[in-house]
């Protein structure tokens, strides 16, 4: 077990702790006080944390020229777009994962929406039923960006009773993520003779799509024709079809570009989760 040293053994760090002509100074000597002062009442260190009625006063600090005082530095952490149409999209995208889909492929997408979207709108039913919301990755972006498709109550205040059950969400979620596939799969098929000549047409198996790998001269054609799928099977009275792309955990602290991702016709709304480190 580890023992405290006696406090006036530190006594020297307290007094060369704080510049008088820093802007901290008061509060930093005084919270440093304090806590050292709790700390070395303890015979030994685990005393010390185990004791839950241990009270350590913290003291606010005031600075008045902020901008001058402190330096800043941002990253982004979390990165979420919605979309009204994904040939928007105006970053790389090189596979759209298009195969059929089963059990093992789709998951709970609540993480992706849950800061996403603004919950003092939703009733507490509404928000259980937000909860249940399931999808699956729809491509990779260029920039470390995920294209996803979540399956979502239609009008969470009045959710259908289907999405009291988990299993029957995701039944319900499979079929209706399949039918825009097979509607997407029959347009492709459907093209006219000069657009089946497209490079990325004839990359591609159209009676067996899977990952369709997308050439970078037709990605907006082919984003076009799968926005007209979506909006073809995407009536259903009890469940909708949301596309995002979203960016999480990155810490990245270069410069966002919005517009080098998606068009600003292109989305819904967008929210960001920044950061900010005070040196």
């Amino acid at each position: 077990m580890l023992e405290t040293r006696p406090l006036m053994e530190y006594r020297p760090i307290l007094e060369d702790l704080c510049d008088e002509n820093e802007p901290f100074d008061v509060a930093s000597r005084e919270n440093t006080k304090g806590l050292l002062t709790s700390y070395f009442s303890f015979r030994h260190t685990e005393e010390f944390l185990r004791n839950d009625s241990v009270q350590v006063p913290l003291f606010a600090s005031i600075v008045d020229d902020a901008s001058e005082s402190l330096y800043y530095s941002y990253d982004f952490d979390r990165i979420v777009v919605q979309l009204v149409d994904v040939s928007y999209i105006t970053a790389g995208l090189h596979y759209l994962f298009v195969g059929k889909v089963d059990g093992s492929k789709v998951c709970n997408h609540w993480h992706l929406i849950k800061k996403h979207l603004d919950l003092q709108h939703y009733s507490a039913d509404g928000v259980s039923a937000l909860r249940k919301s399931v999808g699956i990755v729809l491509a990779f972006v260029d920039g470390g960006y995920f294209l996803n498709l979540t399956c979502v109550p239609a009008n969470p205040n009045s959710a259908h009773p289907l999405f009291k059950s988990e299993m029957v969400v995701k039944a319900h979620a499979i079929g209706l993520i399949n039918a825009l596939f097979s509607n997407f799969s029959l347009r492709l098929r459907s093209l006219s003779p000069q657009d089946l000549e497209r490079p990325t047409i004839q990359k591609n198996n159209l009676t067996n799509l899977g990952r369709m790998n997308i050439l970078h001269g037709d990605q907006k054609f082919i984003l076009r024709l799968f926005h007209q799928s979506l909006l073809a099977v995407n009536e259903d009275i009890d469940m909708a079809i949301i596309l995002n792309i979203s960016k999480f955990g990155q810490k990245d602290d270069r410069s966002f570009d919005l517009s080098k991702l998606v068009h600003q016709n292109g989305i819904v709304n967008g929210s960001y989760h920044v950061a900010c480190k005070i040196h």
